[in-house]
Order: C-alpha cells, then structure tokens, then sequence
C-alpha cells in the first residue's frame, strides 16, 4: 500500500474523522488528496499526521508493508534475539543475509 491508502486505512480503523487528523497541520480536503494518492505530505506533516492519529512511523510502515517486518527490521530483530555470541550457526546466517541485504541495497541506488 502507498502512504495515503495507509494512512486512511488506519484513520479508519482509528475512527478519527479527516478534519482531527489535519488539525493545525493542514486543510481536511489535504488530507482526502493524500488518501487518493493526489497528495504526498512532506516528511514533517506525514509525522505530525501520524502523531495525530497516535501511531508511531514503526508501526505505521509495519502496517504498510502487510504487516511484515522489512527486511532490515528483520535482520535487527533477528540479531537482537540472539542469546548468546555462542550460536555461531545463527550469526553466520545473520551475516549472509546482511551482506545479501547490503549488495541489494547497493544495487538500488546505481
């Protein structure tokens, strides 16, 4: 899902209505445009939006990507929930997927 689809998604679900969640930040008829995918918010406005329907940008782009961490936040994870530096199977694995994440990551931006 884009950012607007997203965004109204949780706005529904959230049952706050378009004119509280642009409040002081910008027009309710912004925020139907960004819901249509017309309109993208700045990087600051899409926090505040954010903050103003109580969701963190974590969450929200956890969300977005269909409830599924990226690929990045899974190799965090992954290595955070080790138990100890003796697992050297699973640290061995950690470190291929990081440099296959890293070779993709790298092909992205040429």
């Amino acid at each position: 899902m884009d950012f607007g689809q997203t965004f109204k998604f949780v706005r529904t679900l959230h049952a706050v209505k378009q004119v509280d969640v642009a409040k002081n930040i910008l027009a309710r008829s912004s925020i139907s445009q960004i819901e249509v995918g017309n309109q993208i918010p700045s990087y600051t406005n899409a926090i505040n939006l954010l903050n103003n329907l109580g969701i963190s940008v974590q969450e929200f782009e956890y969300i977005r990507n269909g409830y599924k961490l990226t690929p990045l936040e899974d190799l965090i994870y992954k290595f955070e929930t080790l138990s100890d530096s003796s697992q050297t199977e699973d640290i061995k694995n950690l470190l291929a997927q990081a440099k296959k994440l890293n070779k993709t990551q790298i092909a992205r931006t040429n």
